[in-house]
């Protein structure tokens, strides 16, 4: 899993440098540590799929937070979305919290959803439709 996360921000960090500079990547080297962790199979073929896609809808930021009634923790840090953004040339169109009932459940319930992974998910759907 963790292979298409990889492969999704190299992807997205090179369609941001074609924006940028305005000209075309043709080729892309990238090497995997023997202690990585990293199945270079899966990771090779999710650039392999991502990089067929002509057009990024956004950027989504999965388990981005961990909300209840009383406060959020940002388990990865805090970022700035509107840097964020700007730095990556995407826009993201959504926050996902970390959602227990997913984890917790088959089928899962989507009335047990949070509303704020709701939300998301209708930002999802609305960005890919366009």
């Amino acid at each position: 899993m963790h292979e298409w996360s990889i492969a999704t921000g190299i992807v997205e960090s090179l369609a941001s440098f074609q924006n940028e500079r305005k000209v075309k990547i043709r080729k892309v080297e990238v090497g995997v540590g023997q202690l990585s962790g990293i199945e270079a199979g899966i990771l090779r073929y999710a650039l392999e799929t991502l990089g067929e896609t002509e057009e990024v809808a956004g950027l989504i930021l999965n388990m981005a937070y961990i909300a209840d009634s009383h406060q959020v923790v940002m388990p990865f840090g805090k970022y700035n979305l509107q840097e964020l953004e700007r730095k990556i040339g995407v826009k993201v169109i959504a926050e996902l919290p970390l959602e227990p009932e997913i984890a917790s459940s088959t089928p899962i319930n989507m009335a047990k959803l949070s509303s704020e992974f709701q939300k998301g998910l209708g930002n999802i759907y609305r960005a890919v439709r366009e």
